[in-house]
C-alpha cells in the first residue's frame, strides 16, 4: 500500500445528493409540490418537485464539471453553494479508514467488537493471515456530522433521510460559516440537499412515495415536526448526537489493520509507516454520543484517534489451543493532533489467546516528507497521548507480551494484567459477533432505527 487516495475532493454529503435522485425524479413526474420556508425572503413559498429536483441535478452537474472535467477542485468563485456543501479541504476520505479490515458477518459500521460468539462459527471469521505488507503514507480525516435527535427523543434516535444519510444542519469544519439546513437564527436555511430530503420525507408521510427496491422509504426518520419547521419559519433548538459520520456510522478514526470477531489470526512482518489523521477537534455541542460505540469507547469522539493495529473480540487458533500472533511488525510514525489516543497495538473487547511478540513500535519516528518537518517536530515534542501497546479492561487471559521494542508507554488495563480475567462486558451498546450492527445504532439504514 504505497498510499491511500489523496485526491478525494468531495465529502459524504455529495453521496446523499446522488442517492436522492430517483425520489426527486419520481416526484417531478407526479407534479408534486409543497411549501418550504425561504430564508432570503423570510416567508414560505410553494416549491414544485420539478424545481427542487432540477436544482439538485444542476448542483451535482456543477461538481462533476469542476472535479472530473475541470482541475479537480470545486470552484468556490463560480459555484459557492456547492463549495460550501461538498468541498473536501483535506482531499482524502472523510470517514473511518483502513488498509485492511477483517470482521464477522455483517458490515463493519459499528463500534469495535465486544463479545465473541464461541458457539456459532457461522458469524465469525477464522484463520486470517495478514503478512509481509508495507502500509505507508495513509492520510484520512473523519468529518464528524452531528445528528439531530430523532422522534423518540432518546438515546439512539437520529434524524436521517430515506437512504440513511443524516439530515445535516451544521458543519463541524467551517468556523466562519458552519450553517447548513439551520441558519444562524435557528430558522430553516434550505439547500439543494435538505430541500430534497424534506420533500421526500413529506411525500413518504402523505403516502405519495411507496417502498420499492430503488426507492426504499423505511429508513426515513425526518418527521412531521422537522417538516413543519422547514415550512413555517419557526426556530429549532437542536440537540445533537455526536461521534458519527454522514451516514451515522460510528467514528473510529484511522485503523491501519483492523481484525475483529475472528478465531485465529496472524498479523506478522508488516511495516506501518507515516499514518496521519487530519481530523479537526471534536464538535463540542453534544447532548449524546453514538449508541453503536462499544462500551469501552462510550461518550467520546473517536474521529481523531489512530490505531496502527487493532484487534477486538478475537480468539486463538483451534478453539484456543494455540495463540493468534501479532508478531515482528514495525510501526513507525503514527500521528494525529486531535486524538484522544494514538496507539501502536490495541487489544479490545472479549479477546484472549494472543501473542504480542518481537514488534517494533515508535510512533514518533517519522520518515519526514518535504515541508512537514516543523509539524512533525512539534508532534515529537508533545506526544502525550501516544501508547505503544494497550490491553483494554475487558480483555481476558492468555495474552503474552514479550521481546518487543517499544518507545512509548504500555497500558495494561484488564483486571489482572496480561494474563488476567476480564470483567463482564455490557451486552449493549456495542455488538456481539454476527449482530446486525445498524440495529444497535451502527447505521440508521433500518426501518425500525428511530423506534429504538
Amino acid at each position: 500500500v504505497v498510499q491511500n487516495c489523496h485526491d478525494v475532493h468531495i465529502v459524504g454529503l455529495f453521496s446523499a445528493a446522488r442517492f436522492l435522485r430517483p425520489y426527486g425524479k419520481y416526484l417531478k413526474e407526479q407534479g408534486y409540490e409543497m411549501e418550504l420556508y425561504d430564508s432570503k425572503s423570510g416567508e414560505g413559498k410553494l416549491r414544485s418537485a420539478e424545481d427542487v429536483y432540477d436544482k439538485l441535478i444542476a448542483s451535482i452537474g456543477n461538481v462533476y464539471q469542476d472535479v472530473v472535467l475541470g482541475d479537480g477542485l470545486i470552484n468556490e468563485a463560480t459555484h459557492p453553494e456547492e463549495y460550501h456543501l461538498f468541498n473536501n479541504p483535506f482531499n482524502v476520505v472523510d470517514g473511518p479508514c483502513y488498509a485492511f479490515v477483517v470482521h464477522g458477518r455483517g458490515p463493519a459500521v459499528g463500534g469495535q467488537g465486544e463479545t465473541f460468539k464461541d458457539d456459532d462459527d457461522s458469524v465469525t471469521s477464522s484463520n486470517v493471515v495478514i503478512k509481509d505488507n508495507i502500509i505507508n503514507n495513509i492520510k484520512c480525516w473523519v468529518n464528524e456530522v452531528p445528528a439531530l435527535f430523532g422522534e423518540c427523543g432518546n438515546h439512539g434516535c437520529v434524524v436521517n433521510d430515506a437512504r440513511g444519510s443524516i439530515f445535516q444542519t451544521v458543519k463541524t469544519l467551517d468556523s466562519v460559516n458552519p450553517h447548513l439546513a439551520r441558519g444562524a437564527n435557528g430558522v430553516y436555511n434550505g439547500n439543494v440537499v435538505s430541500d430534497m430530503q424534506i420533500m421526500v420525507a413529506q411525500a413518504i408521510l402523505d403516502g405519495t412515495l411507496a417502498d420499492i427496491p430503488n426507492r426504499q422509504i423505511g429508513p426515513n426518520s425526518i418527521n412531521q415536526g422537522i417538516i413543519d419547521w422547514a415550512q413555517d419559519g419557526s426556530t429549532l433548538e437542536p440537540r445533537y448526537v455526536c461521534n458519527g459520520d454522514s451516514m451515522h456510522h460510528v467514528s473510529k478514526g484511522i485503523i491501519a489493520i483492523r481484525v475483529e470477531d475472528t478465531a485465529g489470526f496472524s498479523i506478522v512482518d508488516n511495516s506501518i509507516n507515516n499514518v496521519e489523521n487530519l481530523s479537526i477537534k471534536p464538535f463540542s455541542n453534544c447532548d449524546d454520543y453514538h449508541i453503536g460505540a462499544s462500551s469501552e469507547n462510550l461518550k467520546e469522539s473517536q474521529a481523531g484517534n489512530v490505531r496502527a493495529i487493532s484487534v477486538a473480540a478475537v480468539r486463538g487458533f483451534d478453539n484456543g489451543t494455540s495463540y493468534s500472533q501479532i508478531e515482528k511488525n514495525e510501526i513507525l510514525g503514527v500521528y494525529s493532533f486531535n486524538a484522544n489516543v494514538v496507539i501502536g497495538i490495541d487489544v479490545q473487547g472479549d479477546s484472549r489467546g494472543i501473542d504480542i511478540v518481537k514488534n517494533i513500535v515508535d510512533l514518533q519516528d517519522m520518515d519526514v516528507p518535504n515541508g512537514k518537518a516543523k509539524r512533525v517536530n512539534l508532534f515529537q515534542d508533545t506526544c502525550d497521548k501516544c501508547i505503544a501497546v494497550r490491553v483494554r479492561e475487558a480483555v481476558g487471559g492468555s495474552i503474552t507480551l514479550s521481546n518487543n521494542k517499544l518507545s512509548q508507554e504500555v497500558q495494561i488495563l484488564n483486571s489482572n494484567g496480561v494474563r488476567g480475567r476480564a470483567r463482564d462486558l455490557k451486552k449493549l451498546p456495542g455488538h456481539a459477533s454476527g449482530d446486525i450492527e445498524w440495529k444497535l445504532g451502527g447505521c440508521p439504514f433500518a426501518s425500525d432505527y428511530a423506534k429504538k
